[in-house]
């Protein structure tokens, strides 16, 4: 003959494991939401990081169009000795070419450090 024999709270185990399977849940859904979280702030710094190296670049530009600036100021701040037809003629096509290189300047690399300025400008991150 066979003995038998049970434990006498089966229902302690089950509850026991009902609890951790709660708290697992309970893991679960906290991770999942530091996930996002994280996810979150690393997109927004990954669009910071983008925004201050379009800054840069912006910086770089202004940099270069000021320099750009101050040698046309020097030639415009010129007072040239004329002295016949020839020389006029000379510093007339001088300035013409000047006032070209002007509009070249003011639709090209101005105009793009405008552009790049309103995206930066426009610059914001949100949560999605």
């Amino acid at each position: 003959e066979h003995s038998q024999w049970k434990y006498e709270k089966p229902e302690e185990v089950s509850a026991l494991e009902t609890e951790v399977q709660a708290l697992w849940a309970m893991l679960t859904e906290k991770s999942d939401e530091k996930q996002r979280v994280l996810d979150d702030h690393l997109a927004r710094e990954e669009y910071a990081e983008q925004t201050r190296l379009l800054a840069a670049q912006h910086k770089d530009a202004h940099s270069a169009l000021v320099a750009w600036f101050e040698n046309r100021k020097a030639y415009l701040n010129v007072k040239e000795a004329i002295d016949d037809i020839q020389s006029a003629n000379l510093q007339l096509g001088f300035l013409d070419a000047y006032k070209q290189e002007k509009v070249d300047t003011t639709n090209g690399p101005l105009a793009s450090l405008k552009k790049l300025g309103d995206e930066i400008r426009a610059a914001e991150y949100k949560t999605s």
